[in-house]
């Protein structure tokens, strides 16, 4: 939070431009209204659970990415609900499922991981939950694939 170029950087890119691809694409490719909602909700759900498992694989910075997602994440519950209703009419967000679908898979794990001991569990534990980590990733991958 302490580099403010690259967290603005991050909301811009998240908050404006791919919101702004994703209204591009729907205009170029006359996408039907359910098809265009669904690919702006796409656009504008930043934040994803996963971000600090990709940063892992890449062998990037994890806690950068932990960081940039509770960033997005918490800018995603209140932006979600206001802009949805201003470019599709009729549609109305309530922010509070968006929470605790996120506190539920992000903030829940995160906190019980800083507050559980490494010593002596994290250590023998850790090796487990990085397979268990890997399967999941991989079953939502090949799930949402079919």
């Amino acid at each position: 939070m302490k580099n403010w170029k690259l967290v603005s950087l991050a909301v811009i890119v998240n908050f404006v431009m791919v919101p702004g691809i994703a209204l591009g694409l729907n205009y170029i490719m006359d996408l039907d209204e359910d098809a265009a909602l669904a690919l702006f909700l796409l656009a504008t759900a930043a934040g994803a659970p996963m971000l600090p498992k990709l940063a892992l694989f890449a062998e990037g910075d994890v806690a950068l990415s932990v960081g940039a997602m509770l960033l997005l994440m918490t800018i995603t519950i209140g932006f979600l609900p206001l802009l949805l209703p201003i470019l599709y009419s009729g549609v109305h967000v309530d922010p509070w499922p968006i929470a605790l679908s996120l506190i539920e898979t992000c903030l829940l794990p995160l906190a019980v991981g800083i507050i559980v001991p490494v010593k002596p569990y994290g250590e023998k534990a850790g090796p487990y939950f990085q397979r268990l980590s890997n399967l999941a990733i991989f079953s939502i991958g090949t799930a949402s694939a079919v």
